[in-house]
């Protein structure tokens, strides 16, 4: 069922033709894949890195819109941005649980978990989605000529939001498909608007 409609979703990207259908297109199809609340696009200002929330579907059930909003680039530091580039993807299926520490038996160093989607979500963090209500996140990176150009931002308000593999694997899929049609139809554009015609 999630691999067919990632097809569609795909199909409908390909057939967008221009940057506003796109977004919308990508927005709709990863928000309704996804089944969270919330979903934005989030591009970084390559000026100084602070973000803009461009696109936007939310349920009726979150508490404002985000869209046209401009955030600091500070929200998100330059080792989020690295991790989120490295990685692809952040699931934190609840935003209250409580990590575990780490044991070893003092012969071993605490492993680096900085790369992987066990690791703890950071006090700071946790406190800043917790101010917003957002109950679980989920945060895909979009990657445009070997940099990190934005970032799709999911959240869920009405609870802690557990996705199977398949589905964040189809999301993870999508947002790279979108790059690809995103740089693809820049390169052949001869309008900051159109893709072709």
């Amino acid at each position: 069922m999630v691999v067919r409609r990632a097809r569609t979703s795909i199909t409908k990207l390909q057939l967008s033709t221009s940057m506003t259908t796109l977004f919308e297109v990508a927005v709709h199809e990863l928000w309704q894949v996804s089944g969270f609340d919330r979903a934005m696009l989030y591009r970084f200002d390559e000026s100084d890195m602070h973000g803009i929330v461009i696109e936007e579907r939310m349920t009726s059930i979150v508490p404002s819109s985000f869209k046209g909003m401009h955030f600091p680039a500070t929200d998100i530091p330059v080792q989020t941005r690295d991790n989120f580039f490295m990685s692809g993807q952040r699931l934190i299926a609840s935003v209250d649980s409580v990590g575990s520490p780490l044991m070893t038996n003092g012969d071993f160093a605490v492993p680096d978990l900085s790369m992987t989607h066990l690791r703890a979500v950071h006090p700071c963090h946790q406190a800043y989605l917790q101010n917003m209500g957002v109950k679980a996140t989920l945060v895909l990176s979009i990657q445009v000529d070997g940099k990190l150009w934005g970032l799709f931002v999911f959240h869920n308000y009405s609870g802690p939001k557990v996705l199977p593999y398949q589905t964040c694997t189809a999301c993870e899929f999508l947002a790279r498909a979108f790059s690809i049609r995103f740089v693809l139809g820049r390169r052949n554009s001869h309008s900051p608007q159109l893709f072709w015609s």
